[in-house]
């Protein structure tokens, strides 16, 4: 993983502001403040904020599955503005359309460019996924769930002292996971 052009090490510590590179089939695990993250292999994501305290992130492309505390911030990709507050999310940032999973918590997701101001509010207790597309007339809709595991949100939850809100882990999205 490259930190601000940099390779980065076990000691690199990263700060909102920040802007992250992975490079082909690899993926980066980390933490900043109470956020935790995964990236998934050639995904560019630029962090604003203050030292710890992330207020927005920008996908510009690839994949990222992140945990929130509780406090209020921006995701984005080219297709997608996705209002945050202590919520898991998963989100894919391609040329023509963006995935996005609100796998719990509440998101609210607006269409870039929307000529309606298309948006939805979505109130997930687990995995609610959509498509936002680039262009048409309704670009906000259903997706299937794809590309990240219930393992991997426990995993990067623990990574900020938390767990997951589920019920009960059950183990029901652990299979079928294929890395894009």
């Amino acid at each position: 993983m490259m930190v601000n052009g940099t390779a980065a090490t076990e000691d690199t510590i990263i700060h909102a502001g920040d802007t992250l590179e992975t490079g082909t089939d690899s993926r980066a695990i980390f933490a900043v403040g109470t956020d935790a993250f995964i990236m998934r292999g050639e995904t560019k994501l630029e962090l604003t904020g203050s030292d710890l305290d992330v207020q927005s992130i920008h996908v510009v492309q690839g994949a990222l599955l992140s945990v929130f505390g509780k406090h209020e911030l921006r995701l984005s990709t080219p297709h997608v503005s996705v209002g945050i507050r202590g919520t898991g999310v998963y989100v894919e940032s391609m040329p023509d359309q963006a995935y996005v999973c609100s796998c719990y918590g509440v998101t609210q997701l607006s269409a870039t460019g929307s000529p309606n101001g298309e948006t939805e509010t979505i109130s997930a207790t687990h995995h609610t996924p959509r498509f936002i597309d680039a262009v048409g007339d309704r670009r906000i809709r259903p997706a299937p769930f794809k590309n990240h595991t219930d393992l991997e949100l426990t995993l990067i939850e623990a990574l900020v002292g938390r767990e997951p809100p589920f019920a009960a882990f059950d183990g029901s999205n652990l299979g079928g996971y294929q890395p894009y």
